[in-house]
């Protein structure tokens, strides 16, 4: 029994509160009027905006990050100086085809030299297969040179 008067206790209060201190200036005027009383109805403000046709742009611009749906990542098999690109941006390339091209004056040197090391071997070979023929040296002396 007791809750049950504590919560007509604040429904009761609440609905006081409300004739008497949350009111509406308005909401007093309309049942003065209503009650056949002499208040003037107060008129309420209306913003408008008066439509109109007009033609826009229907652009929008934006900033972002385009990314290939595909994509290489090319590394060369020797170090050197890149002096030659064969290709274009964004076009496909063919099998075979040459992309780079590397400075490659320190290999050709190296191969220069490889030549010489080869020509001056065959050489002692044969002073070698000489020295071998008139058994100055021996056939293991040979094998090694």
């Amino acid at each position: 029994m007791r809750p049950l008067l504590i919560v007509g206790l604040i429904i009761l209060a609440l609905v006081l509160g409300k004739i008497f201190f949350f009111t509406d200036k308005n909401e007093a005027a309309g049942n003065a009027q209503a009650a056949g009383g002499n208040a003037a109805p107060s008129a309420t403000p209306v913003n408008y905006v008066v439509a109109s046709f007009s033609s826009e742009d229907q652009s929008i611009f934006s900033t972002g990050t385009v990314v290939p749906n595909e994509e290489v990542e090319l590394k060369s098999e020797v170090n050197g100086r890149l002096i030659v690109l064969n290709l274009q941006e964004g076009n496909s390339v063919k099998k075979g085809q040459r992309i780079a091209k590397l400075q490659d004056d320190d290999l050709k040197a190296q191969l220069k030299k490889i030549a010489f090391e080869e020509v001056l071997a065959a050489q002692i070979e044969a002073r070698q297969k000489k020295l071998l023929d008139i058994d100055a040296i021996s056939k293991e002396e040979y094998e090694i040179a």
